[in-house]
């Protein structure tokens, strides 16, 4: 059975460092940096604390659900003029999915629920999910910011500094 972890920062690394450091086969999908480092050194998990990364996790769901009131961050001791800065209401809504492992049916059924979650948000938010014009004006934008990151210099230079500076770094960094 393999297992696949998206991610391979902070906690889908560690996630993932568990996973095979209990035997599992595991598939880390990385990109950029994580990717870079991980071919270089590989994927490295060093804790003494083991189950923290995991706890963690786990934790980050009940932060999210409970929060910190004031007064529980006065008993911490925390100065008066941050208080505001920690608290932090609860009550907001997350999704922690656990499957024994990644099969076609379990990452169908991801597929489906997310597609779902989509679709009644947009009909709460009365947003048509389907209707895309952001994608479509990023398709046009598209074709005309292509020459410019196949390196037509003519093209990089019509484009705002935030595109020119990012096709810039694009350029410089890229895999010949």
């Amino acid at each position: 059975m393999r297992d696949i972890v998206i991610g391979t920062g902070a906690v889908g690394g560690a996630i993932g460092g568990l996973l095979l450091s209990a035997g599992r086969e595991v598939v880390l999908v990385a990109r950029g940096r994580q990717l870079s480092a991980l071919a270089s050194t590989g994927l490295g998990l060093w804790t003494p604390q083991g189950s923290l990364f995991l706890a963690n996790f786990f934790a980050q769901t009940k932060a999210l659900a409970f929060g910190k009131t004031a007064d529980e961050v006065r008993a911490e001791g925390t100065a008066e003029e941050i208080v505001a800065a920690r608290v932090f209401p609860g009550n907001r809504p997350t999704t922690s999915i656990i499957a024994p492992a990644l099969t076609p049916s379990v990452l169908g059924l991801l597929i489906a629920l997310y597609e779902h979650i989509t679709f009644v948000q947009g009909i709460v938010w009365g947003i048509d999910s389907f209707d895309q014009w952001g994608v479509e004006l990023g398709k046009k934008l598209a074709t005309q910011i292509a020459p410019a990151v196949a390196g037509d210099t003519a093209v990089l230079a019509e484009q705002d500094a935030s595109t020119r500076g990012l096709i810039e770094c694009y350029l410089a960094h890229r895999e010949r």
